[in-house]
């Protein structure tokens, strides 16, 4: 299931980033998913994935909020352009969640070639 796997080479490897094909594949056969948009509430506004929740990364209450979240949940992480998605699965790392996935390329990626996919 993860051919397109891309560890990211910034990290060391404790999320991983993954290519948008592999992304929507995971996406697709994960149970216990949950998507954070980690752009600013306009972006969000303007475009997101399906069942995404907003987390504003530059807000000063995110790392706080990630210390709550379910560590037995999948999460999914983006951005625009994987920018700040990939500090964000940073962050969520230290809160203790184990199963984190990152978006290569953020939404820039995701708009560019998922016209491409069923």
């Amino acid at each position: 299931m993860l051919k397109n796997l891309i560890f990211d080479a910034n990290s060391d490897s404790r999320f991983i980033t993954l290519s948008l094909i592999s992304f929507k594949q995971e996406l697709d056969t994960c149970n216990d998913a949950v998507i954070i948009d980690t752009r600013d509430e306009e972006a969000f506004e303007e475009d997101h994935l399906h069942g995404a929740i907003h987390m504003d990364f530059n807000c000063p209450n995110f790392t706080s909020d990630a210390l709550n979240f379910d560590q037995s949940k999948t999460y999914f992480v983006y951005c625009e352009n994987g920018t700040l998605s990939t500090k964000a699965c940073e962050v969520l790392v230290e809160a203790g969640i184990t199963k984190v996935y990152h978006l290569r390329g953020g939404m820039q990626s995701w708009r560019q070639q998922s016209r491409f996919m069923d």
